[in-house]
């Protein structure tokens, strides 16, 4: 060899290498198809299934802007981006993902730099000379023979797609509490207005029982009952405020910010309801929702973990090799070099049945979470026809309570106009009326903000994963 370099010392014969490439091409082929895990069979077959009679509104990835309120949309565009508990997921995204790429590193041969300083004890130390130092490289790399390695990077990749679907739910969930906080916010603010006016309803008419009661005209009773009416109402003003208060730190929260910073603008009354969206067909929601979507990917995890086991049964096949001079002195790095190659065949033979019970272990494991998977899928499913369900029924409760708040509106108009104009009316008709409209004025809001809520819950049931992943998805 040119350079002043001495020709390598090879420890095994030179015929024993010449097969190595051959060796290699199948090893690589072997990795590339004994681990790959099967299709996944799902135990519910869903592509015949329909949903119950939906709507025909066409849902959008981001299903908030159905309500056409631009605050509301930057709201949720500020928690998805600032709120801790969605910023933590992708962070766990990012590791996982970090995990991943260290499964893979097994599948490239590692290389190692050494250095050995031999210091004398025979005579001290004088001029720089410690001794003999020994520099070189060593190499090692395991043929994936059986698919072990790929099993476990095929492992990681499902895991890592766990991550992100959790995340993903994450996201998702966060919206519709930013939403459903702020339907209580519009609610509670619309219950105020409303007391408001109930209020100054209540001290007109109390103002003119007192003046009968004052001119002879009723008892001292009414004008007590009137008080007692006034006053209740008073409590309920304090009441809304209070969880008004609430609301908007929850809110605040949401948003990634401290509970004492105000959040403007809010709103200040209730949207209108959306229609109903088209709730599609089940096997587009099992592709769809992140949480089925993660179930279908633990199913591919512990699927790989069987291939692991039963690749683990196997001998293991590991290439070495190093190379490294043997100088005298320091000064003589160069003076010779000797190089090694080892091929190390690892088999068990007698292990007391572990690696038989790890992969009867892996096998009944794989076969729960197949069963998981497939009560995820009808949950998902239940979960969209409950949320439809209630939406109509709600939807029925809220035409009956319009019809009772007109009634009861008409007939407490009606007996406190002939009260006023001095007929004979007994007062607990007139009080009875107007507590009755009063309340079902307030449980009418109380329904169009529960049919608001159950439009999110349907949504929610609906919504596949938001349009914010950071992490791309990579294929092992």
């Amino acid at each position: 060899m040119s350079g002043g370099y001495a020709a390598p010392r090879a420890e095994v014969p030179i015929p024993l290498i010449r097969p190595i490439p051959l060796l290699v091409a199948w090893a690589t082929a072997a990795a590339m198809g004994c681990a790959k895990p099967g299709p996944i069979a799902s135990p519910i077959d869903v592509s015949s299934l329909a949903f119950s009679e939906s709507g025909a509104d066409t849902m959008d990835a981001r299903w908030w802007t159905v309500f056409e309120d631009p605050a509301l949309d930057a709201a949720i565009a500020e928690g998805l981006s600032d709120n801790f508990t969605v910023r933590a997921a992708w962070a766990r995204l990012e590791a996982a993902e970090a995990v991943v790429r260290r499964a893979r590193a097994p599948w490239f041969p590692s290389l190692t730099a050494t250095t050995d300083v031999a210091i004398r004890s025979d005579r001290p130390v004088v001029d720089g000379d410690t001794g003999p130092v020994t520099v070189g490289l060593a190499a090692s790399w395991e043929i994936d023979l059986w698919g072990r390695i790929r099993a476990q990077v095929l492992g990681e990749s499902a895991a890592r797609e766990i991550v992100r679907e959790d995340a993903h739910t994450a996201a998702l969930s966060l919206s519709a509490q930013i939403a459903d906080a702020w339907i209580a916010i519009g609610a509670a603010r619309e219950e105020l207005a409303l007391l408001d006016e109930q209020l100054h309803a209540n001290t007109g008419m109390a103002e003119v029982v007192e003046a009968r009661f004052l001119n002879g005209v009723v008892r001292q009773a009414d004008a007590l009952r009137q008080q007692r009416l006034l006053e209740q109402t008073r409590a309920q003003q304090v009441a809304r405020l209070e969880d008004l208060e609430v609301l908007e730190h929850q809110l605040a929260v949401l948003l990634g910010r401290p509970p004492t910073l105000a959040i403007d603008p809010i709103p200040t009354a209730l949207p209108d309801a959306p229609p109903l969206p088209d709730a599609g067909l089940p096997a587009e929601l099992v592709r769809r929702r992140p949480d089925v979507r993660a179930a279908e990917q633990a199913v591919r995890r512990a699927d790989a973990g069987v291939a692991e086991a039963v690749a683990d049964q196997f001998p293991r096949l590991t290439l070495g090799g190093a190379i490294s001079n043997a100088p005298a002195s320091p000064q003589a790095l160069v003076s010779g070099w000797i190089g090694s190659f080892v091929a190390n065949l690892l088999a068990p033979i007698f292990e007391g049945g572990r690696r038989k019970a790890e992969v009867r272990r892996a096998r009944a494991e794989a076969e729960a979470i197949l069963h998981e998977y497939g009560d995820a899928v009808l949950v998902a499913m239940q979960e969209v026809e409950d949320a439809l369900a209630r939406n109509r029924r709600q939807a029925q409760i809220l035409a009956n309570l319009d019809t009772q708040v007109d009634l009861a509106t008409r007939t407490a108009e009606g007996l406190e106009a002939q009260y006023v104009g001095g007929l004979s009316v007994s007062y607990l008709d007139v009080l009875t009326a107007q507590t009755t409209a009063q309340q079902l004025r307030r449980q009418h809001i109380d329904a169009r903000a529960r049919l608001l809520t159950l439009r999110v819950d349907l949504y929610r049931a609906l919504a596949g994963a938001l349009p914010a992943d950071p992490a791309p998805e990579e294929t092992p």
